[in-house]
């Protein structure tokens, strides 16, 4: 899933399909950032490992470029 946006009380997530859902803002991860990849857990949402990957390599991508 990917946090799309916040719409007051609620967060926009929209799934692998494209089917949007409204949670409650308070289900979310501390620190999420539109365009994050999310999963449930635990009864709320955390930020998944899938995202940190890919925020890796972009950083590393980045590096690279610069060296």
């Amino acid at each position: 899933m990917t946090f799309e946006r916040y719409e007051g009380d609620f967060a926009v997530i929209y799934d692998d399909n494209g089917r949007r859902t409204d949670v409650d803002r308070k289900l979310m991860p501390d620190g999420i950032k539109e365009g994050d990849r999310i999963e449930s857990a635990d009864g709320g949402y955390i930020i998944s490992e899938e995202n940190e990957k890919a925020r890796e390599r972009v950083a590393n991508l980045q590096n690279s470029l610069w060296k």
